[in-house]
């Protein structure tokens, strides 16, 4: 994930898309500066490094989905299956399968958005592709703030051991 993560940072780096920070294109529903935005990438001689790109993330996308699902599984293994803790990380599993699976179908609607920016008729394909954007980024936080909450409840448990511990009489 890091290797795949750190080519696609770069090349994307070098891409030089309007608006953009590390990470990514900036969210917008607005399909004339879309188009504006890969009319600049063209007369720069960048948009074919831009749809580089979006094959590249698929190594991100493969990444994220292994590394955070495997994690959480790892961090729910402490609870019952009954319990709210375990229960709250399969719903966090679930938005990390969700996430990276948006992230796919935003690149590939980028690629057809790409490859058809001379019609005219492309608003639909433009608000699916940000919708794409907002659901990956809101699973993956929901994914996060989910993890988080468990792993605070991991370190409370670790915590709670180590005070009772030190509160038993000693042995003899």
């Amino acid at each position: 994930m890091m290797l795949g993560g750190l080519t696609t940072e770069s090349a994307f780096s070098k891409v030089n898309y309007p608006g953009s920070d590390f990470g990514g294109v900036p969210l917008t529903f607005d399909l004339q500066l879309k188009q504006e935005n890969l009319s600049i990438l063209e007369r720069q001689g960048t948009l074919d490094l831009f749809v580089t790109v979006q094959y590249l993330d698929v190594g991100i996308i493969i990444g994220t989905l292994l590394f955070f699902t495997f994690l959480t599984l790892l961090i729910i293994k402490p609870f019952e299956q009954k319990s709210v803790f375990h229960k709250t990380g399969i719903v966090a599993i679930a938005s990390f399968l969700i996430a990276p699976t948006m992230d796919a179908l935003e690149n590939i609607s980028m690629l057809i958005l790409i490859a058809f920016r001379d019609q005219k008729d492309l608003l639909w394909l433009s608000f699916l592709n940000s919708g794409f954007t907002l659901g990956k980024m809101t699973f993956f936080y929901i994914g996060w703030i989910l993890a988080g909450i468990i792993i605070f409840s991991l370190l409370y448990r670790l915590c709670r051991r180590i005070i009772d511990k030190q509160n038993e009489p000693p042995p003899f």
